[in-house]
């Protein structure tokens, strides 16, 4: 039998853990437990440094075999005679029976042993893809917008202006063609969907930075009879589209009904598109949203809209032949095994059939214009007389009617909300980054709008974990990244009142460890956090103090490397920085793609260093000359570049493709990028 317990070094098992998992689950021992972060599971760097603390410091952890109890294990070994065993002989005391999971037991302290206590460490392993390697980037699935198509929107003219979102999307072009435009335009449309603001100065994403100046300033040619066009089209990936409570129906049904049947098309829906028109009513002074239109899987749905001098609003039309309304449409007996789920397309045939109600709309009540209330039922007004029940009126409902009514505001208002939710991810970095004041103090939560200036990126440096500061670090700083002369370091530094006890008693004679509760009062002092740029030659400098390049850059990196930044709009990154800086941020960007599956990154940019960069690592993915390790590989179909120039007044673009080598398909428009052969030729 091999030893009951055993002593091993805390080198030895960090080592050990390490070979078997990145991450690890614990159980048993609250005490132990309270000591580690919140989030399970967690890292091997983790766990050892809370073993540290348990045992106060001592450099070792015991082990129990589990080849019998622990008290008995106790009774034939005295507790200062347990062998010291090395990394190969941890292997005898892995778990090879019992629980699934189980495969270490720990007792962090010499206090633990003698009552035989411990923890259960469990490996937490990477899932394997068929080919078996851990890059789980192919297999997730995150919800992100594909495409953007705006009208009547500043430069941007009633002919629309469309543009394809890859996970690297770049904008160039002459100044004030209407680069910037495309960004303003994401952030009005995340005022009218998450705040119902149609007539914005500032905004919720662009703070300070951006003044709108209301609809007479953006809308085309300050015409406000033009209607604005905004246009999404996204992938729902592992979002979920809610389904609709009916509560405040259910007083309505009584019990001899029982309950709502409700459809549910959530795992059909795989991507969709809204389309909002925005109005001005000259009647009453106000904007409003004229149209509200929904699209399932790339086919047109069910419009809402609004006569908004009569204060009218209609389900418009409903495309009760999309395909999501045809049983078996998920596979053979999706749907038609269910009546609860055929009976909302049962009703649509209704609609479309019926010769009193066919091509009229549905009037739609308690709403204010076409954009749906967030979170609640459409109020359709369907007592139609032979629609539903005979004789149904609105405190007496059919469960028909409420079934109906479920499934089409799950299938036309379930979209927005998940369109209102990725616009509310947005980030928008302004061209003009502010340095943080000497005395800056963090902002206690996360205010998006704040990435507009670049202080946002400072919060997140001071807020952030040692992961986040030593990433963007070695963005800074690495010789193959970067290498900007400098790299970031944070800082705790507790503050001491001269006036205080503690300050007296330092002052004093006595030797330090004869003075009363001085660990006490150590551990009092307020702590503040500073964040230091470190020179290459170890001098420890404070933002204001170097070139304004860092300041302008900075922010760039931290959002590269916030994984909490999914949707982000960048303008001008390359402001103030070396061409070899400008080089650098192709691989930063290239970099959030793996770091972030299913980012979208939107530059306006005039760097052709940058794209340089892009277009080589794509040749090199091509040929197969990039080492994984260092730089990640990237293809022609993750970006996309277009040409913004204004014609005639309006804003235009051209998309510009590139092959697998790394050339560009189309030729550039006239007076881009020609600047240099015109300069050596």
């Amino acid at each position: 039998m091999s030893q009951p317990i055993g002593k091993v070094s805390l080198d030895d098992l960090e080592s050990f853990l390490k070979r078997h998992a990145e991450e690890w689950d614990v159980e048993g021992l609250s005490s132990f437990e309270e000591l580690l972060p919140p989030h399970r599971p967690v890292t091997v760097d983790e766990l050892i440094l809370t073993i540290s603390l348990a045992n106060q410091g001592e450099d070792h952890a015991y082990l129990f075999s589990m080849e019998m109890p622990p008290e008995e294990a106790l009774e034939h070994m005295e507790l200062d005679s347990i062998p010291e065993i090395d990394e190969t002989g941890l292997e005898d005391f892995v778990i090879r029976f019992g629980k699934a999971r189980d495969f270490l037991y720990v007792a962090p302290s010499m206090e633990n042993v003698s009552n035989g206590f411990y923890v259960n460490l469990m490996p937490v392993e990477l899932e394997e893809t068929e080919e078996g390697d851990t890059d789980s980037t192919e297999t997730e699935t995150h919800p992100a917008i594909t495409r953007m198509i705006v009208g009547n929107f500043k430069g941007i003219g009633p002919s629309q202006l469309c543009i394809d979102l890859k996970p690297i999307t770049l904008l160039y072009g002459p100044n004030s063609a209407g680069k910037s435009s495309i960004l303003h335009a994401i952030l009005y449309a995340r005022e009218i969907l998450e705040r119902r603001n149609l007539n914005p100065t500032t905004t919720a994403g662009g703070g300070d930075s951006i003044d709108l100046g209301g609809l007479s300033s953006f809308v085309h040619n300050h015409e406000r009879g033009n209607w604005i066009t905004l246009d999404f089209e996204f992938d729902i990936g592992d979002a979920l589209i809610p389904s609709y409570a009916l509560d405040r129906f259910r007083a309505y049904i009584g019990k001899e009904h029982g309950p709502v049947p409700v459809p549910d098309f959530a795992a059909d829906i795989k991507s969709a598109g809204i389309e909002l028109s925005i109005g001005w009513s000259e009647l009453r002074k106000e904007c409003y949203v004229a149209e509200y239109r929904a699209s399932i899987n790339g086919d047109f749905l069910a419009s809402i809209r609004c006569d908004f001098g009569r204060r009218e609003v209609e389900l418009f039309e409903i495309n009760v032949d999309h395909p999501i309304f045809r049983p078996g449409f998920a596979g053979p007996g999706a749907y038609c095994d269910s009546e609860n789920d055929t009976l909302a397309r049962y009703w649509l045939r209704m609609l479309r059939d019926d010769e009193d109600l066919e091509g009229k709309p549905i009037a739609i009540t308690n709403q204010v214009d076409a954009l749906p209330r967030w979170g609640m039922l459409l109020d359709l007004d369907l007592s139609k007389p032979g629609l539903f029940d005979e004789g149904a009126s609105k405190p007496d409902f059919s469960t028909e009617a409420l079934a109906l009514t479920s499934a089409l505001t799950q299938l036309a208002v379930g979209p927005g909300e998940i369109l209102r939710d990725l616009l509310c991810g947005f980030c928008y970095v302004g061209p003009l980054r502010e340095p943080p004041a000497r005395n800056f103090v963090p902002s206690g939560s996360d205010e998006r709008n704040r990435w507009a200036n670049g202080l946002a990126a400072w919060d997140a440096l001071y807020q952030a974990n040692d992961d986040l500061v030593d990433r963007v670090s070695d963005w800074l700083g690495d010789s193959d990244r970067l290498d900007t002369g400098y790299r970031i370091q944070q800082r705790s530094i507790a503050e001491l009142d001269l006036s205080s006890r503690l300050a007296a008693m330092l002052r004093s004679d006595s030797p330090l460890d004869e003075l009363e509760d001085l660990g006490g009062l150590v551990a009092a002092l307020p702590v503040r956090k500073q964040l230091d740029l470190v020179a290459k030659a170890g001098m420890r400098l404070q933002p204001h103090d170097v070139g304004i390049g860092i300041s302008q850059v900075l922010p760039v990196v931290v959002l590269a490397m916030d994984k909490r930044v999914d949707f982000a709009g960048i303008e001008q990154p390359e402001l103030h920085v070396h061409p070899f800086v400008q080089v650098g941020l192709g691989d930063l960007f290239i970099s959030k793609l793996y770091d972030n599956p299913g980012s979208r990154l939107l530059i306006e940019t005039h760097s052709e260093h940058l794209l340089l960069r892009i277009l080589r690592r794509i040749r090199e993915t091509n040929e197969g000359e990039l080492n994984p390790a260092t730089f990640p590989s990237v293809r022609p179909d993750q970006v996309a570049v277009y040409f913004v120039e204004s014609k005639e007044g309006r804003t235009m673009v051209t998309p510009l493709r590139i092959d697998e080598t790394g050339e560009f398909i189309d030729r550039w428009p006239r007076g881009f990028f020609e600047e240099r052969a015109k300069e050596l030729f």
